[in-house]
């Protein structure tokens, strides 16, 4: 995967996790002792985190890693978490 893929497809990953897992930015900082700041550039494709961050955020929404750094068809994933 590209560098511009990733940098595209992170944040709309992020948010898309924060959604159906229904965690906010605060509870990101709160349970994973991150900054707000870096939480909120993350979100707005301002910067993207290294990946032992990333492994941390697939551990924490309980996904593979690369379900945050690739689009995906999120019909399918609604689907699969409705029936989960």
């Amino acid at each position: 995967m590209s560098d511009k893929s990733f940098r595209e497809a992170f944040p709309d990953r992020l948010k898309y996790y924060l959604d159906i897992r229904e965690k906010t930015r605060q509870d990101l900082v709160r349970d994973l002792g991150l900054k707000y700041t870096t939480v909120c550039d993350w979100v707005n494709g301002r910067s993207v985190p290294r990946m032992d961050k990333v492994e941390l955020l697939a551990n924490y929404f309980q996904c593979e890693k690369s379900e945050l750094l690739e689009f995906k068809d999120t019909a399918t994933e609604d689907e699969l978490s409705a029936a989960r």
